[in-house]
């Protein structure tokens, strides 16, 4: 077993700011190497390098995808950085010796994939549906919808946001990302028009229920009650149906589109990192590739030697 498995976690969720979804993902594959460890009778100190090419090993032949098998491995690093400096703070000429282990052991080869997202000529008819009814539900519907793709914000992070994080004069929302870091997202124009008419067909609907309400949240559901992460995946989702659009939408779908939108537009990808809350660029330029592919295509439509013109 992992000795010091909780304690780890635990530093995890109180001081590196770690969510619940990423507490429980961490636990879930640590314990899941404890199994490993329990069936092949390995204690924690006799671990070696040849023991986690085995648990790699062991994954795969479970089904598990590289990028699972990756999660576990980053989680059994973390697990081990926290270990090692346990070590260093007792002795400074010690080593924890699963630490270098790991860090000598390659994550596996993951295939990359474009991200998903919508033209911009599919995202409208989205944003315009019921835009212009009175209803409740069909405000909070519409609103949602530019929400996300006025903002670029995570479906965790839109969950969460309460009326006291929202600026509609000055068009900015604050929003807490990963490793519960803060960080302003943007209200565009249409965006701010339909969070009006919806705050106020809410106020309309549930007798006590204001904008005044600080500690709010900013999107609940017919009963009153906060949204719940499932409830909007639902209704993303669910509205594609409705319009008949061919492809599989997410919130993380409308992310996407965000992203490649203003991409497309000419923003700076740096901005563009700190509008998704990205801590590392690279996770940002699997944009510049959805980008560059837009290029490419205008490229083999407009060139006389591309195959869009004819001879």
């Amino acid at each position: 077993m992992l000795a010091h498995k909780g304690e780890y976690l635990e530093y995890m969720r109180a001081v590196r700011g770690a969510s619940d979804h990423t507490g429980k993902s961490y636990q879930k594959d640590l314990e899941d190497f404890e199994r490993w460890m329990f069936a092949h009778e390995i204690q924690e100190s006799e671990l070696t390098h040849s023991d986690i090419r085995s648990f790699i090993t062991w994954g795969a032949r479970e089904g598990l995808s590289p990028r699972s098998i990756n999660r576990k491995l980053s989680a059994l690093r973390g697990y081990a950085k926290y270990l090692d400096r346990l070590f260093l703070g007792q002795n400074p000429q010690d080593r924890c010796p699963l630490f270098d282990i790991l860090q000598n052991t390659r994550s596996l080869k993951v295939r990359s994939y474009l991200p998903k997202f919508l033209f911009e000529n599919e995202i409208i008819p989205l944003l315009t549906q019921e835009n212009e009814g009175t209803e409740f539900k069909e405000l909070r519907d519409s609103a949602l919808f530019e929400f996300f793709y006025s903002t670029g914000a995570r479906v965790s992070e839109v969950a969460q946001v309460k009326l006291g994080d929202m600026d509609l004069g000055k068009g900015r929302v604050k929003v807490l990302g990963k490793g519960r870091k803060e960080r302003y997202v943007f209200l565009g124009k249409s965006a701010k028009h339909i969070l009006n008419r919806y705050l106020l067909a809410r106020e309309m609907k549930f007798t006590g229920f204001t904008r005044d309400q600080r500690d709010g949240f900013l999107f609940i559901n017919i009963k009153g009650e906060p949204l719940s992460i499932r409830g909007i995946q639902y209704i993303v989702s669910n509205r594609a149906l409705q319009m008949g659009i061919a492809k599989s939408l997410s919130p993380h779908g409308l992310r996407h589109s965000f992203a490649t939108h203003v991409m497309n537009r000419g923003a700076d990808i740096r901005v563009v990192q700190e509008l998704l809350g990205h801590t590392n660029l690279s996770t940002t330029q699997v944009y510049t590739h959805v980008t560059i592919e837009k290029l490419r295509q205008t490229y083999m439509q407009a060139h006389p030697h591309g195959y869009g013109r004819k001879k």
